[in-house]
């Protein structure tokens, strides 16, 4: 709400519109954000695809993680692995549609232009 507030002092009615002079230091995920699937250069191409990369990476990692604990037994292992292998099967139904919708908006604008 502040955050809000200090904008539309900052910028009038229309502080959406100087809301991006603030990020002085974007990151990867906010190119993927802003980066369309129809960018020419290989910059742009790749970064399209940061975002469910990113998260494809994080569940890799955990899937990691989820074998280490296992392979280490603790005294309820069948909690950690239950509850591992659903928050794991939740993740890879959201991920996929994400990978899917990134793939087909490429190659859409790939015959678009």
């Amino acid at each position: 709400m502040a955050w809000s507030r200090a904008l539309q002092e900052y910028g009038g009615e229309s502080w959406r519109d100087y809301a991006e002079r603030l990020d002085m230091h974007p990151n990867f995920l906010d190119l993927a954000i802003y980066t369309g699937p129809g960018k020419a250069n290989l910059f742009g191409k790749i970064a399209y695809f940061v975002y469910p990369l990113y998260f494809t990476l994080a569940l890799g990692e955990s899937a990691w993680l989820q074998w280490w604990v296992l392979s280490n037994r603790p005294s309820a292992w069948w909690v950690f692995g239950i509850t591992g292998i659903l928050a794991w099967l939740r993740a890879i139904f959201l991920l996929v549609p994400v990978w899917k919708q990134r793939i087909e908006r490429s190659r859409a604008a790939k015959t678009a232009g």
